[in-house]
């Protein structure tokens, strides 16, 4: 885990997942980020379908995986 204003510009990744949370505590975005590659072979995983490219039709699945890991 990373702090944005910290480590923003050593981040390296193609997609990520984001969602804002607002609480007493907490008010920020927490984000999952992937490589193209990994993206894809979780996406393939999970979909049964066999995808080279990050296209819209696999981009929802960063949010669902974001939901899935923070859910």
């Amino acid at each position: 885990p990373y702090l944005k204003n910290r480590h923003l510009n050593t981040l390296s990744y193609d997609i990520a997942g984001m969602v804002s949370v607002v609480s007493q505590k907490f008010n920020g975005s927490i984000a999952i980020c992937f490589p193209k590659e990994t993206f894809l072979n979780i996406m393939n995983a999970m979909l049964g379908e066999e995808y080279k490219e990050i296209t819209p039709e696999v981009e929802d699945g960063a949010g669902e995986l974001m939901n899935i890991v923070f859910g």
